[in-house]
């Protein structure tokens, strides 16, 4: 992942939002400050990795990008994060989903159940 955003970088160099996130994931995680002084670029589509949670903790998911055509920078790209089937974290994620509140596509801005 942290050679994904190094292309990112790459095809942005005047983007100062994503030069500031580099600047605040570096500054809080060594393991990423190590990864991006690596200088590895690695384009992927799909990545399993561990991610933190901030009410339910780690969880390993497999990100896949879905992306228009072959040039990612035209379009809209779409993020999918799934868990293995039986898996914890599944578990862990059917157990978010009850005790996040779900917004009602039908009334945006309005949480459901909220009236």
């Amino acid at each position: 992942m942290v050679g994904n955003l190094r292309l990112v970088a790459g095809r942005h160099p005047d983007d100062t939002a994503l030069h500031a996130l580099v600047g605040e994931l570096s500054a809080r995680s060594a393991d990423f400050a190590s990864m991006w002084a690596d200088h590895r670029v690695t384009a992927c589509a799909v990545a399993t990795y561990e991610m933190r949670h901030p009410l339910v903790g780690p969880l390993t998911v497999t990100q896949q990008t879905l992306s228009p055509g072959q040039d990612p920078d035209q379009g809209q790209s779409i993020v999918v994060a799934t868990t293995e089937a039986d898996s914890p974290a599944r578990t862990t994620l059917a157990l978010l989903a009850q005790v996040t509140p779900q917004h009602d596509p039908a009334r945006p801005g309005v949480r459901a159940g909220s009236g």
